[in-house]
């Protein structure tokens, strides 16, 4: 059985939230950033095409930047952010 965009993506956010941020994303935590980005608590955005846009959010108390597919309500990934006067 393939998987369906929608689960891939979530799959993608999960590893990627772990790997660069050490969160472990759930569908709850999931939820509560959709629920960040509906209630516009964030702290920048950016349109990158009409179906994705960049995000900077605190989540935990912790400034993450995703990827967001807003066709879907979906977060796509995490990014990692850099940091002033670091050129990596």
């Amino acid at each position: 059985m393939a998987w369906s965009k929608r689960a891939c993506e979530h799959l993608h956010a999960k590893n990627r939230a772990k790997e660069r941020y050490g969160i472990d994303f759930t569908r709850k935590k999931h939820d509560e950033v959709v629920c960040i980005i509906h209630s516009s608590k964030f702290l920048h955005t950016e349109e990158l095409t009409r179906r994705v846009r960049l995000y900077d959010i605190m989540l935990d108390g912790v400034l993450v930047r995703i990827l967001f597919d807003r066709k879907r309500q979906q977060v796509i990934t995490f990014l990692p952010i850099k940091e002033a006067g670091n050129d990596n």
